[in-house]
């Protein structure tokens, strides 16, 4: 906790010291190792931010081109038709293996995307899988046909949108100390005007008036 004291010393606020949220990617697909189909899938799944409330929970944006038409209606009957997918494996040259979770059920037997007239979804998904991001990293991201099978993967690794604690754009640099800036004046302000006692100002002593004799 970071805390707060008044003049008198009393405690009057208290803050949460939070971790920085790490961001995570996944770029560079490449077909599936098993696959011998014509669907080129490319794009990006950027970023993929973890949060840590009641249960840890990936929250991922997804771009992609060259998914499979016919999830042009959403998924299909089949189990994993049109899914996007973090699995355990940690190679895109061998077997996935399943999917990627520590909760009681498979979060993400309902996780599929929605192909437009040019191959192409988009979307974020939010997915409860009970894993924080340092045990997602390295992880392989599966992208999966209408009938279910697997198509393309690619790798997790620490994103340009914060991993590591690089990529900020000159734009959020200036904002970053713009409002540090602020905040540091309004501290000043605040503690000039009601923590450090006033000085007390006296008047120049009056020279004596005479008094002319009669």
């Amino acid at each position: 906790t970071f805390i707060i004291h008044a003049f008198d010393g009393s405690r009057i606020a208290c803050a949460i010291i939070m971790q920085p949220p790490q961001f995570l990617e996944a770029r560079g697909f490449v077909p599936y190792f098993s696959y011998s189909g014509n669907l080129q899938v490319s794009g990006s799944i950027d970023p993929i931010t973890t949060s840590h409330l009641a249960v840890a929970t990936q929250t991922f944006t997804f771009s992609l081109d060259g998914v499979d038409p016919a999830c042009s209606s959403g998924a299909g009957g089949a189990a994993n038709s049109c899914g996007i997918h973090i699995h355990a494996g940690t190679s895109c040259a061998e077997d996935a293996l399943g999917h990627y979770y520590s909760t009681a059920s498979d979060p993400w037997s309902a996780v599929a995307y929605t192909a437009d007239e040019a191959d192409q979804a988009q979307g974020t998904f939010s997915v409860e899988t009970g894993l924080a991001a340092s045990e997602i990293d390295g992880h392989t991201f599966i992208i999966h046909a209408f009938d279910g099978s697997r198509i393309a993967c690619a790798m997790m690794t620490a994103g340009s949108n914060g991993g590591g604690g690089g990529g900020l754009s000159p734009g959020d640099i200036a904002a970053v100390v713009i409002g540090s800036a602020f905040a540091a004046f309004l501290l000043v302000a605040f503690l000039y005007l009601f923590c450090f006692p006033k000085s007390q100002t006296t008047e120049p002593p009056k020279p004596p008036q005479r008094t002319a004799d009669v």
